[in-house]
């Protein structure tokens, strides 16, 4: 499977910007929104986009995957090269999103914008809580980076982590202590003294 790391990734948003007709939102969430939040060396094979998020027709959207090069949803087999996920509620699910305000009540965040098309994200701390539901390595070090260079405080996961299901929620919060043994001592401590000057966090 071809990587797609960030430089191919804006190649990709600006080819179905080039063929966008109105404007349209997408709304990416895994690897693709590390990658645009500037986590260094991070790479996917494919761009999840999470439909109830996003602003776009799926006819558009196929369109614009296709003028991209990028496969449109496989179901059934794994392309050869990189390709453009539809991610509905099910298999993973996320707090609720209305108008781009969660139900943490932070608004969607802007990683990029082209003539027509709009690419946002949700919240840093809801991304962080869904890479805790499964917690593998690579997910593991996607939320030491959340913490590290983002900004997200342990306080602001959590919280997060109670608009997630019932079946999620302790999940995420079990996980946590793997994110903590993993962060660095230096880091524990700027997040410890981030929290004593800004108690909100």
């Amino acid at each position: 499977m071809k990587d797609v790391d960030r430089t191919s990734l804006i190649g990709f948003l600006e080819a179905m910007d080039r063929a966008a007709e109105d404007r349209q939102t997408i709304c990416v969430m895994g690897a693709a929104a590390l990658i645009l939040l500037g986590q260094p060396e991070r790479q996917t094979g494919d761009i999840d986009v999470w439909r109830p998020g996003s602003q776009v027709l799926d006819s558009d959207l196929r369109r614009l995957a296709a003028a991209s090069g990028l496969s449109y949803d496989p179901k059934e087999y794994e392309p050869e090269g990189a390709y453009l996920q539809i991610i509905n509620p099910g298999i993973v699910n996320l707090p609720a999103v209305r108008d781009d305000t969660w139900a943490t009540g932070e608004d969607s965040r802007i990683l990029w914008q082209g003539r027509k098309l709009t690419v946002i994200c949700p919240p840093p701390p809801i991304i962080a809580a869904s890479k805790l539901v499964r917690a593998s390595e690579v997910d593991i070090d996607d939320v030491v980076y959340l913490i590290g260079a983002i900004g997200v405080a342990r306080k602001q996961i959590l919280q997060a982590a109670d608009k997630f299901p019932d079946a999620d929620r302790e999940t995420i919060r079990e996980n946590m202590s793997l994110v903590e043994a993993t962060l660095p001592v230096a880091e524990r401590r700027a997040q410890k003294r981030k929290s004593r000057e800004d108690p909100e966090r």
